[in-house]
């Protein structure tokens, strides 16, 4: 009798809440990330998990279908065709969800086996790091966000000019460093420069959104974070720290205990620690500059990800903030020569992470604000083994606020 008045209660249930949760979404995200390397028959089934409405964003600057939104025809006709122009494997995949959304982290490789585009691709390989955000509603993505940095095998691959410029390299490291500072200002704007952006930062089983601001001729800064309770700000402002939560202000020595903490970090350590973090988000190279650090006399060449970098390595700054990350510790950027001296990666030496090597940073596509070049994407990894830990996307759009009831 008791199984029969269940049996009742479940069919009188709105249809809406029987068909949530009927699947597992990080086992269909395995699934789906998998069959990038199955034939079609073993991919057709697959295509369950795809919104008819699907719309599929693509980074910019990148070898993939040109415009973000891709619909649903088009990009399952790739999708199941990908297989026979490439052969493809997948290593270090971690997957977390988080709300109605799976966040999936990955390294690609890819050799190609025929491309009728590009028919001088057959028989080379491209590889890069690749992070996956799905949107879900019920049983099916209905968005599917691509952040990834696999360089075109024509990068790779048609370089024996790159090599030689590089193996034949006579600038010095401060040559470099000053061909990396022109390409991200050329205008020389960064010590007039005051800019706004927005960031979303994902990693395993968490996501946060913030707005960001800085003035560099007023020595100014200011985090907005978007919590479920609302919004918290903290920033700095003529030499001094202020907050506030949910729309009511604090002197720094009146903040609630609770907000002192994480997630909200409305105290004076992080909140000039998260400065120095923040405003290399807008650019590390020009944060450098700024500062008058000096690269070491050493030129090395070292590849990431696919990439062959020039490497250049600056010491710790000695007037860094005390609470400092990253500008105390050694860092040696990446520079990729045959992309106009582009800021392929960079490694800081904190004792983060894995082994405490420290903290190694990916930068992929670019937005501009203000005359000045910003990377679009970063993807960090621990330096010791290069497993994926956190995705920034950054975008020119802020004041999230107008979207959400805060």
């Amino acid at each position: 009798m008791k199984t029969i008045i269940k049996i009742i209660v479940f069919l009188l249930l709105p249809i809406s809440l029987v068909a949530q949760n009927t699947i597992d979404k990080k086992a269909a995200t395995m699934k789906i990330i998998k069959g990038f390397t199955d034939d079609y028959e073993k991919t057709a089934d697959n295509k369950k998990y795809l919104s008819s409405n699907l719309k599929v964003f693509w980074p910019a600057g990148n070898v993939w279908p040109d415009g973000s939104g891709a619909g649903f025809e088009d990009f399952w006709e790739f999708y199941a065709n990908f297989n026979k122009q490439s052969k493809n494997e997948f290593s270090n995949v971690n997957i977390s969800e988080l709300d109605n959304e799976t966040n999936s982290f990955f390294t690609w490789t890819s050799t190609s086996r025929q491309w009728k585009e590009h028919p001088e691709w057959v028989g080379t390989t491209a590889e890069g790091p690749i992070a996956y955000r799905m949107v879900w509603e019920n049983d099916q993505i209905v968005e599917w966000h691509i952040f990834m940095d696999s360089k075109s095998r024509q990068e790779q691959h048609a370089n024996q000019a790159k090599e030689e410029m590089m193996g034949n390299n006579k600038l010095t490291a401060t040559q470099i460093f000053e061909k990396v500072v022109n390409y991200y200002d050329p205008s020389g704007k960064w010590d007039s420069f005051s800019g706004s952006m927005h960031i979303q930062t994902f990693g395993i089983n968490w996501a946060s959104e913030e707005d960001l601001t800085i003035d560099n001729p007023k020595d100014y800064y200011r985090c907005i974070r978007y919590l479920p309770e609302g919004k918290f700000i903290k920033g700095v402002e003529k030499g001094g720290v202020f907050f506030s939560a949910m729309g009511e202000e604090f002197n720094p020595d009146q903040v609630p205990e609770k907000y002192q903490k994480s997630p909200y970090g409305l105290n004076e350590k992080d909140t000039r620690m998260m400065r120095e973090g923040h405003i290399t988000h807008f650019s590390l190279p020009l944060y450098l500059h700024a500062a008058d650090a000096k690269p070491i006399d050493e030129v090395s060449i070292k590849t990431l990800f696919g990439v062959k970098c020039l490497a250049i390595k600056f010491e710790g700054l000695s007037d860094a903030e005390e609470n400092s990350f990253l500008s105390k510790y050694p860092i040696t950027l990446y520079i990729d020569p045959a992309n106009d001296y582009r800021l392929h990666a960079y490694h800081v030496d904190n004792g983060w992470w894995k082994d405490g090597k420290g903290v190694l940073g990916l930068t992929s596509g670019e937005i501009e604000i203000g005359g000045i070049k910003i990377p679009a994407k970063k993807l960090y990894f621990e330096a010791a083994n290069q497993n994926f830990q956190v995705c920034d996307v950054f975008t020119t759009e802020t004041s999230i606020e107008e979207k959400k009831n805060y």
